[in-house]
């Protein structure tokens, strides 16, 4: 393969990332280790809290293994340190966004591309200087940022992308007419100690969920309730580790909480929840999983008392996700 960029250096990458065949989620510059350290730092869409402690180890390898598995990050390769992105993949559509305003971020092809006088750069880099680089370095680093032309396998891909998110649709459009959904076990039986614990994970639920209808217009639509669903999801799961809770009394918690909260039919909730189980091992569906990963995260701020970032961060998701 021919190099993106010469002599590029090196990076931290998960082994998921790189042996399992994972896509790229996340990437952030920070201070190098050593003078053949980018800085750069890569996890994939499989990742958890789990796979990158420290006795998992990230790998160092050369950035080249990296653009083999995703082109496109020879475009983010000249973002200064501090630079904290996240990868979209949809239809014909791939591109980097800023990990905390979800801005898309432009690709440059080399040193002097960078678009150092745009404002969402000079708000991510308020302190950027250009590095002083000779001419002769300039013409050799020089990225070849690829084109997104799709293949007639690509075009396969993205027929097949389109028909599954037609499908998501049509699920949808299900579940407005209540739709029910058999595959889902209705019987849960709690003992008095598990009652109390469904309790606590209610209140705190309807506490979160307080905070995430505080940055709606008002009563959420369908795709509102889809990312809600799916914040719960991850927000629940972490929680878990720590106050275990049967996966049906989890699901059946999201499920009365709407319905009692915006009067959503049971039905159409366990299908959105349904849509979510389908579809977080996908690597195909990384909205599904960057919305998890985020319900994850809010377990975080709720209990650190961070309210400013819970609004902040489920605001952008909302916007991403429901244009």
């Amino acid at each position: 393969m021919e190099e993106l960029i010469p002599n590029p250096g090196n990076c931290l990458a998960s082994r998921k990332l790189l042996e399992e065949d994972g896509h790229i989620l996340w990437a952030w510059r920070e201070k190098p280790l050593m003078p053949s350290d980018s800085g750069w730092r890569f996890l994939s869409d499989k990742d958890t809290d789990l796979t990158i402690l420290p006795e998992e180890r990230m790998l160092m390898v050369s950035l080249n293994e990296i653009f083999e598995i995703e082109p496109m990050v020879a475009g983010i390769y000249w973002y200064p340190i501090g630079a904290d992105f996240q990868f979209f993949s949809q239809v014909d559509n791939k591109h980097f966004v800023y990990n905390d305003s979800f801005d898309k971020v432009e690709l440059a092809s080399s040193l002097d591309r960078i678009p150092s006088d745009s404002e969402v750069f000079k708000a991510h880099f308020p302190q950027y200087k250009p590095p002083k680089v000779s001419g002769k370095q300039e013409k050799v680093l020089i990225a070849r940022v690829p084109e997104i032309k799709p293949t007639k396998k690509k075009a396969k891909e993205d027929t097949e992308e389109t028909a599954e998110a037609k499908d998501l649709d049509n699920k949808r459009d299900q579940a407005s007419k209540h739709t029910y959904i058999p595959s889902i076990d209705d019987t849960v039986t709690l003992s008095g100690a598990e009652l109390k614990l469904l309790a606590d994970a209610k209140e705190e639920v309807e506490g979160v969920l307080k905070l995430w209808q505080s940055e709606l217009k008002g009563q959420p639509d369908n795709n509102e309730l889809y990312v809600i669903t799916g914040l719960l999801l991850g927000y629940l799961g972490i929680r878990n580790i720590e106050v275990p809770l049967e996966w049906a009394t989890r699901r059946n918690l999201i499920v009365n909480t709407f319905y009692q909260a915006y009067q959503v039919s049971q039905e159409k909730t366990k299908l959105y929840i349904e849509s979510y189980e389908n579809r977080r091992d996908n690597p195909k569906y990384l909205a599904e999983i960057q919305i998890i990963r985020y319900g994850r995260a809010m377990y975080e701020w709720y209990w650190q008392n961070n309210t400013a970032l819970i609004k902040e961060q489920f605001s952008h998701l909302i916007d991403h996700y429901t244009d």
